[in-house]
């Protein structure tokens, strides 16, 4: 699950053979406006309207950026202005896969293709995958809540524009867990048996964790589309020759929308390979979905690495 650079940018190959960008699979009211505040933030990247940019957020809005830690309020801004300032002709294309209304949420996944020029002016092409928590207001109209996006594959972050002196967004809920039988106690404790999951290295015990059609977007692998395949993609992906010394996965923000819980996550994994070893820093959104007999099962995860 969590590898060095070097091999994850060995089985993100192996990956992307497997596992293909999905159909398109919009049915909701709300998609309409998700559609057009997608291409509105387009716009605004290409015409480096950083303003227009940053009133698609909400005031405590969260973004995930690839190679960076979480970022919220003005850092939200300034982490735009640097990129602006790094770049020319931004081309930013959403393809939504999936759109869930629930509660005063509306929850979307998707694809995207990132154009742009470098400082040096030579063109980059990201492409990647994303998930999306936009907020309600008594009018109906949506702001970000959240967000992550991620690359398809494995890229060298230097490709990317230098962003520097950013504050870290403020881990909210990084305590002891309140009384068990709450939401957040709960998500803690499904937190601390994955983490256990990883330090033993047995991907097979990681389905019963998901809902039948999960959607799991681990950082440099596309979209992996339902419980069977995302079983497969973690026994295919545990690599005998690195071990785990300690994991660590913390609860960052929760949000309760209607039948889900959204909790944005911050993990840490020590590891070892041969002679070498580091440590992998992380950030994620997990959409924990209530099932009927009171479990709570993930339906969309996703995961990128800050550096």
């Amino acid at each position: 699950m969590f590898l060095t650079p070097l091999l994850g940018m060995v089985l993100s190959l192996v990956s992307f053979a497997s596992y293909h960008y999905p159909n398109k699979s919009v049915t909701t009211t709300d998609s309409a406006q998700i559609v057009t505040l997608n291409k509105q933030f387009a716009a605004a990247l290409r015409a480096a309207d950083l303003q227009k940019i940053t009133s698609l957020y909400a005031a405590d809005a969260v973004a995930m950026p690839e190679y960076h830690t979480r970022v919220s309020g003005d850092h939200i801004r300034e982490y735009f202005r640097q990129w602006l300032a790094g770049t020319s002709g931004n081309e930013f294309t959403k393809t939504p896969f999936r759109i869930i209304s629930s509660g005063n949420y509306v929850l979307e996944t998707g694809n995207f293709i990132f154009r742009f020029n470098r400082k040096n002016n030579t063109p980059f092409s990201y492409n990647g995958k994303y998930v999306q928590v936009w907020r309600k207001d008594d009018a109906g109209k949506l702001k970000l809540a959240s967000q992550i996006w991620g690359s398809s594959t494995w890229f060298d972050k230097k490709e990317l524009p230098e962003i520097t002196g950013i504050k870290e967004a403020s881990v909210i809920t990084k305590k002891s867990p309140a009384a068990s039988g709450n939401a957040y106690g709960a998500i803690h404790d499904k937190n601390q048996q994955i983490a256990k999951l990883v330090k033993q290295r047995t991907g097979h015990l990681f389905a019963p964790y998901y809902t039948t059609d999960a959607i799991y977007m681990p950082y440099y692998s596309p979209m992996i589309i339902g419980r069977d395949s995302i079983n497969s993609y973690y026994i295919k992906h545990e690599d005998p020759n690195v071990g785990i010394d300690s994991v660590a996965i913390h609860i960052a923000r929760l949000l309760e929308a209607g039948k889900f819980y959204i909790a944005d996550g911050v993990y840490s994994v020590d590891w070892r390979s041969g002679q070498s070893s580091g440590r992998v820093n992380g950030k994620s959104i997990n959409v924990w979905h209530k099932e009927a007999d009171g479990r709570l099962l993930l339906h969309w995860q996703m995961t990128t690495h800050d550096f």
